[in-house]
């Protein structure tokens, strides 16, 4: 039995998603400009589903029937993605470009039409691929730009307006349960974004023109430029100091007697700031502040001298070191990673020391590794030594301070002789210490 008008396999009428008034005027001129049209059924919209978009195309295709055999897929696939743009416009929703969106629609017809040639087909394949086609049918025919919903949350318009959240919520409904309508279209948002584009837009290119029109063109130009500044100053999207009021150019605080506190310390030390040379970046600094009364500020009245900055440092220097201990108590992984390195290094007076540095990495806490120690390593002679179980005695000791041995499932060094000698190496001799 030869099918009727608008009967397709599976998916039935395709009239039936299409208003009245749509199908009357397409079928009347099937030429029409579409590009502004709503052609879905209901009062309220949302944004079309791909059972809507295929019952569109579809429909376009039969009306224009055999006698417009040479009106291509092509063109069909334009009017509809014309159309689907139109209701992502309404909602203010960044899209696809309208080719991809076109391309789109091309990519379900097509699926379509392969559901359409296994239709003699009741394999279980078969069936399950139909089933699964219906259910993706029900699905929002998402165009939107990959970065939509990052876009929603900074736009500064919808900010402004308090609908970020609603329009959130919309685009996710719309993705899945498909509950959520637009009653309207936002002609607020919509003129305040139309403003935003207008002040992106780029400025177009004038061509060389004689002496006479040239002033013209600045003068109109320089007006044109005065004007949008003025916009630019009521458009509260733009201009966000509008409601602020100028600053003042002082402040009234209060600070303790005594400044140094272990933030400070921590800047200090990072910044390899020497006592005297943070009480000469201080005390300038300080002058420049004034009491309640209007008077310059005495550093008589503080408690701050290189004396008292070296004492303050050693004193938080102590406090950090108990709390990054305490800290890593508490955040110790289950597995640690034991390292260790060694380095001669020269002090102010030129004097070369042996330097051994121990640290411990470990998932998820610490995964680029924590400091334990960085200790001198001198013989018993009091000489400088990097020798491999000097090494072994300061890696052991430190790590079996900081409680480390129970935890550690391997060790990571250079492949020095004085580590990995056969008899004396330093991870020889860790290694049989672990083991027994």
């Amino acid at each position: 039995m030869a099918r009727k008008k608008f009967d397709h396999f599976l998916i039935g009428k395709v009239s039936t998603d299409l208003k009245e008034s749509f199908l009357t005027s397409f079928t009347l001129d099937p030429e029409m400009d579409v590009s502004g049209l709503l052609p879905f059924t209901g009062p309220q919209y949302q944004l079309p589903s791909q059972m809507n978009v295929l019952k569109l195309r579809l429909f376009m295709r039969d009306t224009t029937g055999k006698q417009n055999g040479q009106k291509k897929s092509s063109a069909f696939n334009a009017k509809t993605a014309l159309i689907v743009s139109k209701y992502w416009e309404m909602a203010g929703f960044k899209t696809w470009h309208i080719d991809a969106i076109r391309n789109g629609v091309d990519r379900l017809v097509k699926r379509y039409e392969g559901i359409v040639k296994s239709r003699a087909k009741n394999s279980e394949d078969a069936i399950a691929k139909r089933a699964a086609f219906l259910s993706d049918m029900k699905k929002l025919f998402d165009v939107a730009d990959p970065n939509l919903v990052e876009d929603l949350k900074t736009d500064r318009v919808r900010n402004n307006l308090g609908v970020v959240t609603e329009d959130l919520e919309f685009y996710l409904d719309q993705l899945e349960s498909r509950q959520h309508v637009m009653t309207k279209i936002d002609a607020e948002f919509g003129a305040r974004k139309a403003t935003n584009l207008k002040r992106k837009a780029p400025v177009a290119s004038t061509s060389r023109q004689p002496a006479s029109s040239q002033s013209e063109a600045c003068s109109d130009e320089e007006e044109s430029r005065s004007q949008e500044s003025e916009e630019d100053e009521k458009d509260e999207d733009y201009n966000c100091n509008n409601a602020k009021k100028r600053r003042s150019s002082t402040i009234t605080v209060t600070i303790p007697r005594d400044l140094l506190n272990a933030e400070m310390t921590k800047s200090l030390d990072r910044a390899k700031t020497s006592d005297g040379r943070a009480m000469e970046i201080i005390s300038p600094l300080l002058k420049t502040f004034k009491t309640l009364d209007g008077k310059p500020l005495s550093l008589d009245q503080l408690t701050i001298s290189s004396s008292s900055i070296r004492r303050k440092r050693i004193k938080y220097r102590d406090q950090i070191s108990d709390e990054a201990f305490e800290e890593f108590q508490i955040n110790m992984p289950e597995h640690c990673i034991l390292h260790w390195d060694s380095k001669a290094l020269s002090d102010m007076d030129g004097v070369m020391h042996e330097i051994e540095a121990v640290t411990t990495s470990g998932w998820p806490q610490y995964t680029e590794g924590k400091m334990i120690c960085a200790v001198e390593m001198v013989d018993e002679n009091g000489e400088n030594t990097s020798k491999g179980e000097h090494q072994a005695e300061v890696v052991w000791s430190n790590a079996e301070q900081w409680n480390i041995i129970p935890r550690t499932r391997g060790m990571c060094f250079d492949t020095t002789a004085s580590n990995a000698g056969r008899i004396k190496g330093a991870a020889i001799v860790l290694h049989h210490r672990c083991v027994h």
